[in-house]
């Protein structure tokens, strides 16, 4: 009973902060930094001058993993979320031996329906942030108890993040105007709002609420602050604290989208008019790696890899990228949507993509494909995650 009261009075006094007490912080001006990206001289780069290292984990077989739409770590366990298919969080061990699912899908207290966000808070807590339901569901790892944060003042919730003791929420309003980020302490008792600028926002609002993204927040690997991108727009956003510190805008040399010419519901909607005309345009996600911004950019639907040093201003345009350290292909682009962990580059691949891969490379010495022909992967197993490590000082002059 008493448990029921504490949640009844932090869900309550959600629901009071938020909507009467939120400290606003109002939208300031902005100095915007401009980022080209000069398609005309590509670069061939490879991972051994980004990474010192890569952390290989083979998910054991033990509980099937579908898709792995997340992953949070830290330096005893790894959180393992599929939000797609098996809609389960899983925690393993370094060595890929499954521990255990964190709670149960489900309605009720302690369980949570349609998990689209999962994060290790310290070394005993998750959080999930329950979708179908609405709610935070914060797990305690050694004893199973749970606790549940109703978010019923959060509409049209997009993000979910916590970092630097706080949690982090992404909402809109009608339409998806008037955007804010909502920004909590641990005990749910100081609530902010940050206003984002309308400018900086999708210039499609329609297409906000049918986009795949999941991300929109990204944090800092300093701990303090964070970068926010949204859809359809040509801008991201940096943070120091809370604080707004500058916009970033994605520039290309030649074939550039331009954004007015964009007519939601016509022929010339986003997609229509970079696909038809190969334009090239932000893909709105990055992640971080010591002074560097990795930045998906789109050549018509064919996704790239720009890179932008935050301490020099130069950027560079990346057509290829070789995996020299693991042997494995690599394409032409970072995606960093997997993990917002900062300091990692986290690839997903595919069992059947590691068995093909090895049978391909008989013979080739390389530590990575030794430590993958021990495990005797099948094609059928669980896929496998690849954690690159960002070296300290990455120079790529």
């Amino acid at each position: 009973m008493r448990r029921f009261l504490l949640l009844i009075i932090a869900s309550s006094l959600f629901l009071i902060v938020s909507a009467c007490n939120q400290e606003r912080k109002e939208i300031q001006e902005v100095d915007v930094q401009e980022i080209l990206v000069d398609i005309n001289n590509p670069k061939s780069l490879k991972m051994s001058q980004f990474f010192d290292t890569c952390f290989i984990v083979p998910l054991d077989n033990r509980e099937l993993v579908g898709i792995v739409s997340e992953v949070d770590f830290d330096e005893e366990q790894l959180l393992v979320l599929d939000k797609k298919k098996m809609l389960k969080a899983y925690l393993y061990n370094w060595q890929g031996e499954f521990i255990k699912f964190l709670s149960n899908g489900g309605e009720g207290p302690g369980e949570f329906k349609w998990p689209s966000d999962a994060q290790l808070i310290d070394e005993k807590e998750v959080v999930i942030y329950s979708a179908g339901t609405h709610k935070l569901l914060i797990v305690d790892q050694n004893t199973d108890k749970t606790k549940d944060v109703f978010l019923d003042s959060i509409t049209s919730l997009f993000d979910f993040k916590f970092f630097d003791r706080k949690f982090y929420f992404l909402r809109a309003n009608a339409y998806g105007k008037n955007e804010s980020l909502l920004v909590s302490d641990v005990g749910f008792q100081d609530f902010k709002e940050i206003l984002i600028p309308e400018k900086f926002l999708s210039r499609d609002k329609a297409f906000h609420y049918r986009s795949t993204k999941y991300s929109f927040i990204y944090p800092k690997s300093s701990g303090n602050g964070f970068y926010f991108s949204d859809v359809v727009s040509p801008y991201f956003l940096e943070y120091g604290g809370d604080t707004l510190q500058k916009a970033y805008h994605v520039r290309f040399s030649g074939r550039e989208l331009d954004y007015s010419d964009i007519d939601n519901g016509t022929d010339r909607s986003f997609y229509n008019i970079a696909s038809r005309d190969n334009l090239f345009y932000f893909g709105n996600a990055l992640f971080e790696g010591g002074d560097l911004l990795f930045l998906p950019v789109i050549e018509g639907i064919a996704v790239r890899t720009a890179i932008y040093n935050k301490e020099t201003g130069k950027s560079i345009y990346v057509n290829e990228i070789d995996d020299d350290l693991t042997g494995f292909p690599s394409g032409n682009a970072f995606a960093g949507e997997v993990s917002s962990k900062p300091e990692f580059y986290v690839r997903i691949i595919p069992a059947a993509v590691v068995d093909e891969v090895l049978r391909n490379s008989q013979g080739m010495a390389n530590s990575y494909l030794d430590f993958l022909r021990e495990k005797d992967i099948k094609r059928d197993d669980n896929p496998v995650l690849f954690i690159y490590r960002f070296k300290e000082e990455v120079d790529l002059d």
